[in-house]
């Protein structure tokens, strides 16, 4: 296990703490904005004034990684669960609609490349089950703990 010093730590700590909030709060406004069109039925329209929204979405991808890599290192399948939810990140989804969607389906790359959300989907569902496994994995470590401090 990687050993820190305590100064050190706080500031991994903190750095941590910022890069998710900035994950949060990049994918709190995506939910949001998909929420508002789902109720309306309209796109919404691109302004200058949205200079700070676009660039905390846009944040969202790097901040991901970041923690994701910050994550491998003390336990992978949580890294592996960041990397899985980069698809419904910004940045994923293009490079899902780009790249990816039309080497699968063989269709000129577009923004509503057919497959795109399945490949998205998939991603969020692999996401999901990193997670879950890196739940199991904790809740056995913390049992595993305990049962050695009551002998």
């Amino acid at each position: 296990m990687l050993m820190l010093r305590p100064r050190a730590s706080a500031a991994v700590l903190r750095a941590q703490l910022l890069l998710g909030a900035a994950v949060a709060a990049g994918f709190a406004l995506i939910g949001a904005d998909s929420l508002r069109i789902a109720a309306t039925g309209q796109i919404s329209e691109a302004s200058a004034t949205d200079w700070l929204v676009v660039a905390i979405v846009f944040l969202t991808s790097p901040a991901l990684l970041a923690l994701g890599i910050m994550a491998w290192l003390r336990l992978p399948a949580v890294g592996i669960a960041m990397l899985f939810a980069q698809c419904a990140s910004p940045i994923g989804y293009l490079a899902i609609a780009v790249l990816f969607a039309p080497a699968i389906t063989g269709y000129a790359p577009y923004d509503a490349t057919p497959g795109t959300e399945t490949i998205v989907a998939i991603g969020s569902a692999a996401a999901g089950a990193a997670a879950l496994l890196a739940a199991v994995q904790l809740i056995r470590k913390r049992l595993s703990g305990r049962d050695r401090n009551n002998e």
